[in-house]
C-alpha cells in the first residue's frame, strides 16, 4: 500500500515493514533476536528458534525488494541475554551473506541493555535518530525529531469485532505526526491501538495492506457503548 504524505511517500509492506521508494531504504523495527533464550535463562519455558525464523523472514523480504539500505528501527537484540554466542553468530552469518548492503541500526531501549554489537556484526550504530529526506527515524514516536518520524517501539496492534468474531492483528499506526510500524520480530506482543480523530490503521493480510480504520473505530466506539450501558445497570 502507498501512502502519500506531506514529505512524500511511503510503501506499506505486508511483512510489516516499509519501503522508501527515493531511496530504496527498507525500514523494520523490533525484531527482539535471541527473545526465546531470555525467557528460557530466566525459567520460562517458551519454544526455541524465534530468532532463525525471524531473520530468515528479514532475507526472504531482502531478496524480493532488494534495497539499499536497511535501516533497523531499534530493539535488534532483546537484552543482555540475547548476547549468546549463539544469537550473535547467526547474526554475523546472516549479515556476511548481505556483505553489500548498508545496514544502520538506531539505538532501541532494548538495545540499551543489550550493549554494544560487536564489529563481526557489520551493523552501523546510527544513534537514537536518523533523517532521511523529509522523514526523521526513531525508536519511538516522542518530541524531538523534525518534521514527520517514522518509529517503532510500541509493537502496535488492532481489535477488530464482526458480530460475534473478533480478531487482533499486528498494524501500522498513521497519527498526524508519525507513522508507527509492527514489530518485525516473530517473537513479540503488542499495545492495542484505538485510532482516534483522523489517525488511520492498516493491517496485512499476509499478501497485502488493508486500511481497516472504520472498522477499528466502530469497535472502539462498540466498546465504551457497552461500558456506558453497564454504568448505567
Amino acid at each position: 500500500m502507498r501512502l502519500a504524505l506531506a514529505g512524500g511517500e511511503l510503501i506499506l509492506l505486508p511483512e510489516h515493514a516499509v519501503l522508501e521508494p527515493v531511496t530504496r531504504s527498507l525500514l523494520v523495527a523490533d525484531l527482539h533476536l535471541g527473545k526465546g533464550l531470555s525467557f528460557r535463562a530466566r525459567g520460562l519455558n517458551v519454544p526455541a528458534g524465534s530468532t532463525a525464523l525471524t531473520l530468515e523472514r528479514l532475507t526472504r523480504l531482502l531478496d524480493h525488494h532488494q534495497p539499499a539500505a536497511l535501516l533497523i528501527l531499534g530493539d535488534l537484540l532483546h537484552d543482555a541475554h540475547a548476547r549468546h554466542p549463539a544469537v550473535l553468530e547467526r547474526l554475523s552469518a546472516w549479515r556476511h551473506a548481505y556483505q553489500g548492503l548498508e545496514v544502520s541500526l538506531l539505538t532501541g531501549n532494548h538495545d540499551r541493555h543489550a550493549g554494544a554489537l560487536p564489529e563481526s556484526c557489520g551493523i552501523r550504530a546510527a544513534g537514537a535518530e536518523l533523517n532521511l529526506g523529509a522523514w526523521t527515524l526513531r525508536h519511538d514516536d516522542g518530541e524531538g525529531g523534525r518534521g514527520f518520524t517514522i518509529a517503532g517501539h510500541v509493537h502496535p496492534k488492532v481489535r477488530i469485532v464482526a458480530g460475534i468474531d473478533a480478531m487482533v492483528r499486528p498494524c501500522f499506526w498513521l497519527r498526524e505526526r508519525s507513522l508507527v510500524i509492527p514489530a518485525f520480530g516473530a517473537m513479540t506482543g503488542g499495545w492495542r491501538v484505538r485510532p482516534v480523530g483522523a489517525e488511520r490503521v492498516f493491517i496485512s493480510t499476509g499478501a497485502a495492506v488493508l486500511d481497516v480504520t472504520a472498522a477499528a473505530q466502530a469497535t472502539s466506539l462498540r466498546r465504551r457503548s457497552s461500558r456506558s450501558l453497564n454504568r448505567t445497570w
